[in-house]
Formats: structure tokens, C-alpha cells, sequence
């Protein structure tokens, strides 16, 4: 009995052991491993406005309490800005309003409005246009025949198993630059039919990217320093991750700090509010949908906008990132955590119980 409960105190002590070292690596990789990359493997986007600033102390933040959110112990950053200032602002585990944060699939929703936006500004009038007609680079790949909607909406048929074969060795072929996005494009030979499934897929966002660097001319951040970065005012560099042949990644590969990135979440909001045209494209987002509500042209939707007004969504990020916007009242959250627990649609809920608390 001594031995069984010995036995199990060990593995007890040894799995909480090997969690704790599995988030101590996560810290380290967030906070310090990527950013040693910066130099490797990032383009710096410039010219910009750039300010300095005093960071809002949390002790000083008195309109909102978020602490469900910044005393998690996963929790790296929290800034929220309420559509007239920030007004909670909290850092954890050595990171500052200075530390770039690499937002993994939170670049996404970027690549989806400046294409959106890039679409209005080349007359391209339709949404449900193949691929292959504005793209010479994916003409001939399995995206040509692919519309421009169903791969906004991740049913391009080419995402069935993602997760299980490509998600982790793409991602460690593009830090490494081994391959680039075409690359691992035109490896694919197999497809379903488009428009049937919603297959969450690195490559339809990939592909997208390929697409606004082709009708525009431009290269991924260089579109965000011409419709984001010049239209607001930073506090810091901006970096977008390249890959091979310094090919930049569409999935995910911006990186900035907290602060900015409801700088930028100001301006995607400001670009819906001005340009109708991206609004109209942005409000057919569920036409023919197959994510039950939840995903739109790179963005996912809160659960309250699952019918016709698309005013608050998110972008979400690998293990516990979001970057939370509400066209109701202008207001912007950048989260950035380690928690795990922070499943879909779950923090949010939690967010905008605090918010309206």
C-alpha cells in the first residue's frame, strides 16, 4: 500500500514537474526565443510614427477591473482600450510595454482585411473569383480553381488534415527557413471538393497572402505599413517573420508590442467604419458558411453576432492570444497568454463579462 501510494505521488510530482518546465520553455520561446530572431528572420517594417509613452500602471487602472484575466499566471500582457484611451494596462513574467510579442495566427486577420482592402482598391468585384485569375504565382497550384471566398473562409477544400500532418513541421520550416509558403503550396496533389468543410489550414492563409503581394506588387509588410502603420501612431518596431528565399509567412508572423497591437485593432475597426466597400465584403462573410457562425474572412465572430451585424470579433493565436474588437463602441483587448485553458470563445465571454461588469 506504502509502494502503490508512493507510486503515485511520483507521478503526480513528475507530471506537474514536466508542465511546469513545458510552460517554463513557453515562456522562455515567447519571451526571448523568437525575439532572438528578430534580426535572422524579420523584415522591420518602417517609415512610422513613433511615440514615447508612459505605460498605465495597473495600480492606476480604476475604470475596469480585469483581474480574472491579468492574475492569471499564464497571463503575459493585458492592454484594453475602451474607444477613448487605455485604461488597464498589465505585464507579467518580465515582460514591458517595450517586448515585441509574436501573435502567431493573429497575423491572419490582418492578411484578410488588407486583402479585403487591396480587392476594393484593384477593382477586383467579386469575391467568388478563382485564384488562378489574380494570382499568376498560384495559377497552376491546387489553389487556381479555388475561389477567393472559400479560402478567406478556410473551405478550400485543401485543410483536411492540417493539424495532423503539417501544422508543427510548417512552422518549424519557416523559423528555420527550410521552405516557404509556395513551397509547401506546391507540394499539395490533394483536394476535396471547395466549399463543403471548414478545415482550419495555415496554407489557405498562406496562399492568401501570395495573393494581395500579386494584385498589389508589394510584399506582406509592406501592405501593412501602407494601409496600418501609416495611418496611426506606434510606440515601437513593427516585424513581419520570413521564410525561405525571404518569402514572408501569411499564417502568422507579426510581431509588436502589446500597446501597438490595439494601435492596429483601432485602425481595423477605423478601415470597416470608412471604406464601405471592405465593410460590404466583410458583412457577406457567412454567406454559403461552413464554421457554424464562428469564422469569417479571417476573423473569428463572438457568439453574440453569430446573425446579421458583424460588430464584434477577434483575432485568435496559438495557446491563448487575442486581439478583441467591438465596432459597438470602438473598443480594443490585446491578451497575451500561455493558458490553455483559454479555449475558443471562452475568454472572450470572460473579457466581456468584466467589460460590462
Amino acid at each position: 500500500m506504502k509502494f502503490c501510494v508512493l507510486t503515485i505521488f511520483s507521478i503526480f510530482l513528475t507530471y506537474f514537474t514536466n508542465a511546469s518546465h513545458a510552460n517554463d520553455r513557453n515562456f522562455k520561446f515567447r519571451l526571448g526565443g523568437i525575439q532572438s530572431k528578430i534580426e535572422s528572420n524579420f523584415t522591420k517594417i518602417e517609415p512610422r510614427k513613433i511615440i514615447k509613452r508612459n505605460y498605465l500602471k495597473q495600480k492606476d487602472s480604476t475604470e475596469h477591473s480585469f483581474s480574472n484575466i491579468t492574475q492569471d499566471s499564464n497571463n503575459i500582457a493585458f492592454v484594453f482600450y475602451d474607444g477613448a484611451s487605455v485604461v488597464v494596462e498589465n505585464y507579467n513574467h518580465g515582460a514591458t510595454p517595450e517586448t515585441p510579442l509574436f501573435v502567431y495566427s493573429i497575423s491572419k486577420s490582418f492578411v484578410g482585411m488588407m486583402l479585403l482592402h487591396s480587392m476594393c482598391e484593384n477593382n477586383i468585384n467579386s469575391l467568388d473569383k478563382k485564384i488562378g485569375d489574380v494570382s499568376a504565382r498560384l495559377k497552376n497550384t491546387i489553389y487556381g480553381s479555388v475561389t477567393i471566398r472559400n479560402t478567406l473562409k478556410m473551405q478550400s477544400g485543401v485543410g483536411e488534415h492540417f493539424f495532423k500532418k503539417e501544422q508543427k513541421p510548417m512552422f518549424l520550416s519557416f523559423l528555420n527557413k527550410k521552405k516557404s509558403p509556395i513551397d509547401w503550396i506546391n507540394e499539395i496533389n490533394v483536394t476535396n471538393e471547395q466549399g463543403k468543410n471548414f478545415w482550419y489550414s495555415a496554407n489557405d492563409t498562406n496562399a492568401l497572402g501570395i495573393i494581395l503581394e500579386d494584385i498589389t506588387a508589394r510584399n506582406i509588410p509592406e501592405n501593412l505599413n501602407e494601409l496600418f502603420l501609416k495611418n496611426i501612431t506606434l510606440s515601437n518596431d513593427i516585424y513581419w517573420q520570413y521564410a525561405n528565399n525571404k518569402e514572408h509567412v501569411g499564417a502568422y508572423g507579426l510581431m509588436a508590442n502589446a500597446y501597438d497591437f490595439v494601435q492596429m485593432g483601432k485602425r481595423f475597426i477605423q478601415i470597416l467604419d470608412k471604406n464601405k466597400c471592405v465593410e460590404s465584403y466583410l458583412n457577406s462573410m457567412m454567406k454559403e458558411d461552413r464554421s457554424n457562425g464562428k469564422y469569417g474572412f479571417q476573423v473569428w465572430i463572438h457568439q453574440t453576432q453569430r446573425g446579421e451585424g458583424k460588430r464584434k470579433f477577434f483575432g485568435m493565436g496559438y495557446g491563448g492570444q487575442y486581439l478583441i474588437m467591438d465596432r459597438d463602441d470602438g473598443s480594443v483587448a490585446f491578451i497575451y497568454s500561455l493558458n490553455k485553458n483559454y479555449e475558443f470563445g471562452k475568454v472572450i465571454d470572460e473579457f466581456y463579462r468584466l467589460k460590462y461588469k
